[in-house]
C-alpha cells in the first residue's frame, strides 16, 4: 500500500545489499550497479557502474558496499552459482552516473561480504580469507 517504485525490471537482484546514501537507494542487479531517487522515485533506474565495460566475460556483482562517495563491488561469472572456487574481481566507482570503473584486486576466490572503513576495503573470500587493500 502507497508503495513508491525506485526501479523496474531488476534481473538477478542482489538481494542482501540495498544502500541509501542522501536521496538514493543503491543496488545491484546482474552486472550493473544503479541508483534511484528516495523522495522523488521515477519507476526507472540510472545505472552507475556497469562489471562488463571492464571485464567481457558473462560475469554478474556477488558483493557491494556503498559510501557516501563510491561504490565497491566485487563480480563472479554468471555460470558460477554451483562453482565455489569461481575468480572474480573487486571493483570501485564513484556514485555518479556512468562512472569509470578500477579494479581493486584480480583472481579473487568467490568474493563477497564488502565492507569499508576509513582506510580500508575488505572482503570475503571462497577459501575462507578475509582480504583488504587501502582505498
Amino acid at each position: 500500500m502507497n508503495c513508491n517504485r525506485l526501479a523496474r525490471s531488476q534481473s538477478d537482484f542482489l538481494f542482501d545489499s540495498i544502500y541509501v546514501v542522501g536521496d538514493k537507494a543503491y543496488w545491484a542487479a546482474g552486472a550493473v550497479i544503479s541508483t534511484s531517487s528516495v523522495s522523488a522515485p521515477t519507476g526507472f533506474n540510472t545505472t552507475i557502474a556497469d562489471v562488463s565495460t571492464v571485464n567481457s566475460n558473462s560475469m554478474k556483482v556477488s558483493a557491494l558496499s556503498v559510501t557516501d562517495t563510491k561504490a565497491y563491488f566485487a563480480d563472479k561469472p554468471i555460470e558460477s552459482d554451483k562453482d565455489p572456487t569461481h575468480s572474480g574481481n573487486v571493483y570501485q566507482a564513484a556514485l555518479m552516473e556512468n562512472a569509470p570503473v578500477t579494479t581493486m584486486a584480480r583472481g579473487q576466490k568467490a568474493a563477497s561480504s564488502i565492507v569499508t572503513d576509513a582506510m580500508n576495503v575488505y572482503w570475503a573470500t571462497g577459501d575462507c580469507a578475509i582480504m583488504s587493500m587501502p582505498k
